[in-house]
């Protein structure tokens, strides 16, 4: 069974900007974009091209691996990265509907281990804190707007460390088809796409969907949108 195509051409002034133009013509609701290559680990790099195509992107952007093509792959378990935010629960929204009513998701929060120097009982206190209140954002899932996951099987993972290396870690252990996680700041590269979401973008060994900044107040704004219209 096929899908429907198109070859689409357009002039810009950058790759990333065309992209960006084409996607709004078309109203699309994901962007899929290859790395230029992959590393020993097989590992996504991100080329120029796709850093232009994720900074401002209107929709959901997905970079895959090179070689993922090669892969005969139906979505059915994806990995998020949750931590509360505007973005991340765009990344909820757009995950369960990609995995569908078959599919299970990982919602997946880390917490920030304290530094060591600070010794007994400071270190225990900082680390139940941090524990408690992760423990507290996933067990209010459904209770802030994640309606979509009630679409779906789906469980949590709470675990303390680098954020991104433990969605990467989850994704792994799960064998997660794909990660989405939510991209929030402004400025630079980095900023724009936010400190999780870049550097899973460089330790990754599957494709990564991030949510821009833009993509998920849209979302939010229609969230609101639908929920003030009358019955």
């Amino acid at each position: 069974m096929g899908i429907d195509a198109a070859l689409l051409w357009t002039g810009s002034s950058s790759v990333g900007r065309g992209l960006h133009e084409l996607a709004e013509v078309q109203r699309a609701v994901l962007l899929v974009v290859g790395s230029n290559t992959r590393s020993l680990f097989g590992r996504v790099m991100v080329g120029d091209h796709t850093r232009n195509a994720l900074n401002g992107a209107p929709c959901a952007v997905a970079v895959a691996p090179a070689g993922y093509a090669g892969r005969p792959v139906v979505l059915s378990e994806i990995n998020i990265g949750y931590d509360g935010s505007e973005a991340s629960r765009a990344a909820v929204t757009v995950a369960a509907r990609r995995a569908g009513a078959g599919g299970k998701v990982f919602v997946v929060h880390a917490y920030h281990l304290p530094p060591d120097f600070l010794g007994s009982p400071n270190f225990d206190k900082q680390l139940s804190a941090h524990r408690d209140h992760g423990r507290a954002l996933l067990d209010t899932l459904l209770l802030v707007g994640n309606d979509e996951l009630l679409d779906v099987e789906y469980e949590t993972e709470l675990l303390g460390g680098p954020p991104a290396q433990a969605i990467a870690d989850v994704a792994r252990a799960r064998d997660a088809d794909e990660i989405v996680v939510g991209a929030h700041g402004h400025g630079r590269v980095r900023a724009l796409l936010g400190g999780v979401s870049h550097e899973l973008l460089h330790i990754a060994d599957r494709p990564v969907v991030v949510i821009p900044a833009a993509a998920a107040a849209q979302r939010e704004s229609q969230t609101h949108r639908e929920s003030a219209a009358p019955g």
